[in-house]
């Protein structure tokens, strides 16, 4: 096979799609660019910040709360931190208390990555905590744990009971 034969039967071809190529990149560029700056909501939806004064929250979850027979009901976020603490947010407003502390890894993108709620929460209070343990010596290999907690229903000041 010649080079003539593979510049005019192979080369040439996709030459000839290289200016709609450039023009399907730059397209696709400021198509993505579009979408950084500004978020296309649904009919009907809006945006709003819900809070603020949280340090690098990382993963949140709406407490299972039964509605209460009178009064008006109580709605509870837990928002995690990367840090490690669990922050509360009751009715909007963040509680000036950390629900939970645990000691964890920060280092590039480890710290505290979720939390979940027992289906049976309402009788037994288990919170489900997952994260990235800090190693008493850095040079030991990092690992994930998922660690289940009891809240204390009586007082949400102090928590944890274990």
């Amino acid at each position: 096979m010649s080079i003539a034969h593979l510049r005019n039967h192979i080369v040439a071809p996709f030459l000839r799609f290289a200016p709609l190529s450039l023009l399907l990149a730059f397209a696709l560029l400021f198509a993505q660019t579009q979408s950084i700056f500004g978020t296309a909501l649904p009919s009907g939806f809006g945006e709003i910040q819900y809070a603020q004064g949280l340090l690098s929250p990382t993963a949140m979850a709406f407490a299972p709360d039964p509605c209460p027979a009178s009064g008006p009901p109580v709605h509870r976020l837990f928002v995690c931190e990367q840090g490690g603490r669990i922050r509360v947010l009751r009715n909007g407003v963040l509680q000036p208390n950390a629900f939970l502390f645990v000691s964890c890894d920060t280092r590039g993108e480890r710290g505290l990555d979720g939390i979940c709620f027992d289906p049976n929460f309402a009788t037994n209070h288990y919170v489900y905590v997952y994260y990235t343990i800090k190693p008493a010596n850095t040079s030991l290999p990092t690992h994930n744990r998922l660690s289940r907690f009891t809240a204390s229903p009586e007082s949400w000041t102090c928590p944890i009971l274990a």
